[in-house]
């Protein structure tokens, strides 16, 4: 199962739904000091920036790091391909194990994915 636990965050599904998602710099920031991580090079923002609001637009990501990661999901949705359902809880980590790519579903859904050893 590619989802091998999924942890809530700290703060409110509104403090995340409150950030600018197309403000990269300061989106890691948060998050990163949401973990008291500070390694930049394990952080990794990802977003379905497509020009029109098209909430059946998806993005395949493939990285080799998905093999071993937490992805945490500020807004929109995302999908495994060797899980069956849509996972669209923001504000959670979603540690994600043996994946090789993931979809952000919708224009709106963006992502942090964060390294582990």
């Amino acid at each position: 199962m590619p989802v091998v636990k999924v942890i809530r965050s700290r703060r409110k599904r509104k403090y995340w739904a409150s950030l600018d998602c197309f403000n990269k710099r300061t989106t890691l920031r948060t998050v990163m000091r949401e973990y008291r991580m500070y390694n930049k090079r394990a952080f990794h923002y990802y977003n379905c920036n497509t020009e029109d609001d098209n909430p059946s637009a998806v993005v395949w990501i493939v990285r080799p790091y998905f093999q071993n990661c937490k992805v945490f999901l500020l807004r929109g949705s995302f999908r495994l391909p060797n899980y069956e359902w849509l996972i669209s809880n923001p504000g959670r980590e979603y540690r994600v194990k043996g994946e090789d790519r993931i979809a952000l579903c919708g224009s709106k859904t963006a992502v942090v994915v964060i390294e582990e050893d």
